[in-house]
């Protein structure tokens, strides 16, 4: 300031008249420099605004389906978190979902950037919210023709043995899924508890047992148990399983699959006419009326035109899934010993006579019966044991020939012109 009045007081010396006096200096200063002071606040004002602006310019506003999760300038950041999210809420759910979300990055907005740490969590606490809207990894159930989505191996398996269990009666049943070599679907094989392992698993249950009550009812038998047992459990159909990706919306539970599948529905099956069959008695035997076995066998012009060797279709009842059980099964039965015969020369050939009444045996017979969807088409025995044994009826059968001759003629009328001789 000194260094400036005295350059204007060199300059102005002539004229005496310094801008730098006392009586003007105070006020034109102030004004100047209030000015100055004013510009360069308005330019820092300036400077940070712009910097906010391009700063906020470079951000990205983060959503996953329209939620927002944070902001960021690093696009590749905010995908990479985005994966390891999905990949952290999947692992937590047995990675068992697919994912159907979108992310999305809009550019000018935001105030800061999130940190690392709060998008990661963000994005996690999102994906959680929308886990159950994503396609679940679920097991389709293949009955032939017939499907029903299940949400897990364990309910597969689960109805498929309540399904057997109501025709075999029994729970000493175990599905496993297997892998075929040919398709790699999943198929069910089915086995039976052995009685080692079942007794086994007896012997663990009556040692956690306190009741002594308990204990006692355990060694229990069951006649009806000792009389049968299930040898064999199959499936009559082909069942396949695999996986499959669907909404919760979209899955059966266990209970309402295995009431649909074992629901008797009318299945299309082919009739071959035979001799004697009428369209009317073709439909009452597989409970239809008349019209409705003439709307699925169009071909059949009127009632009176089909004949022997003709194939029909009838609509039968039956379940989705048919269960073929073999049991090995013991019962009694009265069995008759063969007739004896004794041959008598002292009786005629077409004479005889009892001298012995016969008397029923009891035997037991062990079969093996095979049933399907509780009805028996089959029986195959494989053992009988004399239990009371039978008293043959004896016969006496004459041997002797009765004799033959000539019963004279009598009466009639003497033709020969010789007369009697």
């Amino acid at each position: 300031m000194l260094q400036k009045c005295y350059k204007y007081f060199r300059t102005f010396t002539k004229n005496k008249k310094s801008p730098c006096s006392e009586d003007k200096m105070k006020p034109n200063t102030m004004k100047k420099y209030g000015m100055w002071i004013a510009g360069g606040i308005a330019a820092l004002l300036l400077v940070a605004f712009i910097g906010t602006a391009v700063y906020r310019s470079n951000l990205r506003e983060i959503k996953i389906d329209h939620t927002i999760v944070g902001y960021t300038k690093d696009e590749a950041l905010a995908t990479e978190l985005f994966e390891k999210a999905k990949q952290v809420v999947n692992e937590e759910n047995k990675n068992t979902i697919r994912w159907a979300v979108e992310l999305s990055m809009e550019k000018g907005k935001g105030k800061r950037a999130s940190s690392e740490e709060e998008l990661q969590q963000a994005m996690e606490q999102v994906l959680e919210q929308l886990k159950d809207e994503q396609a679940q990894l679920s097991y389709v159930l293949k009955i032939e023709d017939y499907e029903v989505i299940l949400e897990s191996k364990k309910d597969v398996k689960e109805v498929l043995e309540k399904t057997q269990e109501k025709y075999s009666k029994t729970s000493d049943v175990q599905i496993a899924l297997v892998s075929d070599e040919e398709t790699s679907a999943l198929v069910p094989e089915v086995n039976l508890i052995t009685k080692s392992a079942k007794n086994q698993n007896l012997v663990a249950a009556s040692k956690a047992k306190t009741n002594p009550t308990d204990n006692a009812n355990s060694g229990e038998s069951n006649s009806d148990a000792e009389n049968e047992q299930v040898v064999k459990v199959a499936f009559a159909e082909e069942i396949e399983v695999g996986p499959v990706y669907v909404k919760k919306e979209q899955l059966t539970d266990v209970d309402e699959a295995v009431s649909d599948i074992i629901k008797e529905k009318d299945h299309n099956e082919t009739y071959t006419v035979k001799q004697g069959d009428t369209i009317s008695g073709i439909a009452n035997e597989n409970g239809m009326t008349v019209s409705e076995f003439m709307k699925i066998n169009e071909q059949i012009e009127d009632e009176n035109s089909i004949m022997p060797g003709d194939e029909v279709i009838v609509a039968v009842p039956k379940p989705e899934l048919s269960v073929i059980v073999q049991k090995k099964e013991t019962y009694k039965k009265k069995y008759y010993a063969d007739t004896i015969y004794v041959k008598s020369s002292s009786m005629y050939k077409d004479e005889s006579k009892v001298v012995r009444k016969g008397k029923a045996g009891v035997q037991e017979v062990t079969a093996v019966v095979s049933y399907k969807n509780g009805q028996s088409y089959r029986s195959k025995v494989t053992d009988k044991e004399v239990i009371k044994k039978a008293v043959a009826k004896k016969v006496i059968k004459g041997t002797k020939e009765r004799p033959t001759y000539i019963k004279p003629i009598q009466g009639g009328t003497l033709t020969s012109q010789m007369g009697q001789r």
